[in-house]
């Protein structure tokens, strides 16, 4: 393997660390019932059950979501990039390595998990299909719930040449600040609702009759990929750097000072609409730094590394899996002991301990469903690519 590709290769790490914390948050949520400090005020507060506070820290685990769209948008660029840039071979590889394992986790937990009876299967099953149920309220969650970042995936796919149209016409700078702007803007609204609900917590204001009239509007945005472009774009700038030889992005940026961010981001109400943002910035600035060659001075058992790159090996089949199967562990443990109640704190470990049939089964996922369809793409590019050569050849002849 070449050094370049090593140095991607690392990206498999990221992605364990994502899976892994988007497991522990989802494990959280459901021993606890919810996986977060309630808000007091413009601050979070402690009144939670007492075992709850050693496991704030993996309230942050909802990192592992922009953790995920900064590498897709890095991989999804380098992939065109080295792909001879058709467009027509991009979509077929890209429906290929997301959809059939998508399709199968959907129907899996449509058939034998689906636990939302308020709500027509028929409508959740045809926007999930469609891949759109993120734009209605009433599927946002549906089925399962970790889903929604399948369906703005794939729209960032399809803006994916709007983006590079407008690099090409006003550069990556500028492009970068609309999206930024535009991400921005959204939050910021959302900002502005969260310190006035602080405000009315603490001191009894109200909400400004505009909050509401606004509402529906910006909950489309956001929930669009509007609100997630600009972080999933700075993976894209970070790859286009990265291939064409300039200084990576953000390499200069501080680690601690950007974490310092993410974690007053989930501290400060005001600033918790800003999460995705700063985490996202933050996931930027180490990739750029471990491509430019930065490792910390950290000693790891090499068997833990090596779970950690096949975790992000297996991670989207993992992805699809893990949340209804987690919280199936969590509702089968209730159900066995319904005369004696078990404490949050057990039913975490026992949470936990589901990671033992959540890789293996993630394992066997990618093996039967993800990597066939990623080859099946394959093979239909390659049949694609010969049929366009066939008349050449028998012009030639």
């Amino acid at each position: 393997m070449n050094p370049a590709a090593q140095r991607i290769a690392v990206l498999d790490y990221f992605r364990g660390i994502a899976i892994l914390s988007v497991f522990l948050f989802h494990s959280v949520a459901a021993a606890y019932g919810y996986a977060m400090l309630p808000w007091s005020g413009w601050f979070r507060g402690f009144s939670v059950s007492g075992s709850f506070i050693p496991l704030v820290p993996l309230n942050i685990g909802w990192i592992g979501v922009p953790i995920f769209f900064v590498i897709s948008g890095f991989c999804i660029h380098v992939s065109f990039e080295r792909e001879s840039r058709d467009w027509g071979s991009f979509y077929i590889r890209r429906f290929f390595r997301i959809y059939p394992a998508y399709l199968g986790a959907l129907l899996l937990f449509a058939i034998f998990y689906y636990p939302d009876t308020n709500h027509d299967l028929w409508l959740q099953l045809k926007n999930h299909l469609l891949l759109i149920h993120n734009v209605d309220a009433r599927t946002f969650h549906g089925i399962a719930p970790a889903f929604w970042t399948i369906a703005i995936e794939a729209q960032l796919y399809l803006a994916y040449p709007l983006l590079l149209l407008l690099v090409a016409k006003i550069g990556w700078q500028r492009t970068l600040i609309a999206l930024a702007t535009c991400e921005c803007l959204i939050d910021g609204w959302d900002a502005a609702v969260q310190t006035t609900l602080g405000a009315k917590a603490l001191f009894g204001c109200q909400i400004p009759s505009i909050f509401w009239t606004a509402l529906p509007i910006f909950h489309y945005l956001k929930v669009s990929p509007l609100a997630y472009w600009f972080s999933w774009s700075i993976g894209a700038f970070t790859a286009d750097a990265f291939l064409k030889g300039r200084p990576l992005p953000f390499v200069r940026c501080s680690i601690p000072l950007w974490g310092l961010l993410v974690i007053a981001g989930y501290f400060v109400r005001p600033l918790s609409p800003f999460f995705f943002l700063i985490s996202a910035v933050l996931t930027a600035t180490v990739i750029s730094k471990f491509l430019s060659g930065y490792r910390p001075n950290i000693r790891i058992p090499q068997f833990c590394l090596e779970h950690l790159r096949k975790t992000g090996v297996y991670s989207y089949s993992i992805y699809l899996l893990h949340q209804p199967l987690v919280e199936m562990t969590a509702k089968l443990l209730s159900c066995v002991s319904m005369e004696v109640s078990v404490h949050p704190l057990l039913k975490f470990s026992i949470c936990l301990a589901s990671w033992a049939l959540i890789m293996p089964l993630g394992y066997l996922w990618y093996r039967a469903i993800e990597k066939p369809g990623i080859a099946l793409g394959k093979r239909i590019i390659q049949k694609m690519s010969e049929r366009k050569l066939q008349p050449q050849r028998i012009q030639n002849a």
